[in-house]
């Protein structure tokens, strides 16, 4: 099992950033400069700073909750990376797909930068921003509900789910 943040980092990217040129990917993908990550790829023993594993979490939000803790939560849609050792997913094994949660995550993430310089005014008109946060909201409780109902079966038939 992969015990420290600095062990899923490196894996997270090996298994999802290019071989070649990594360094400038993350450089254009998380504004962290290519020089940052090129000391944190060849520097065996160097943590992570606070500011990749926030831009790493939002570059692949399906593990962001593992990439910080080291658990999954699949039910809700954190889960590990892929690969050809599944035994760092403790304690739960690898769904065939996220691809419903990671749109979710992304949802959220872009609501949450486009409203964060919006004040609420109680008896106001609603933004179409806290519409939108409203809609995913319910929509994120309905698939929420309909996983319970399936009794812990997770099925991903997009005819299935509930999606408008």
């Amino acid at each position: 099992m992969i015990s420290s943040t600095s062990q899923r980092m490196r894996l997270i990217l090996s298994l999802e950033a290019p071989i070649r040129g990594a360094s400038r990917w993350l450089e254009v993908r998380t504004a962290i400069s290519k020089k940052t990550w090129q000391s944190f790829f060849t520097r065996e023993n160097a943590a992570p700073s606070a500011e990749m594993i926030e831009s790493i979490s939002r570059l692949f939000p399906e593990y962001a909750f593992w990439l910080a803790s080291g658990l999954t939560d699949q039910t809700y849609g954190h889960t590990c990376p892929r690969s050809e050792n599944t035994s760092q997913c403790f304690p739960e094994v690898q769904l065939d797909e996220r691809k419903y949660f990671a749109d979710y995550f992304v949802q959220c993430m872009k609501l949450q930068e486009q409203t964060s310089n919006v004040r609420v005014h109680l008896e106001g008109p609603k933004s179409s921003e806290l519409q939108e946060l409203e809609r995913l909201m319910n929509l994120r409780q309905k698939e929420i509900a309909y996983l319970n109902s399936n009794s812990g079966k997770i099925t991903f038939n997009s005819e299935k789910l509930p999606y408008p």
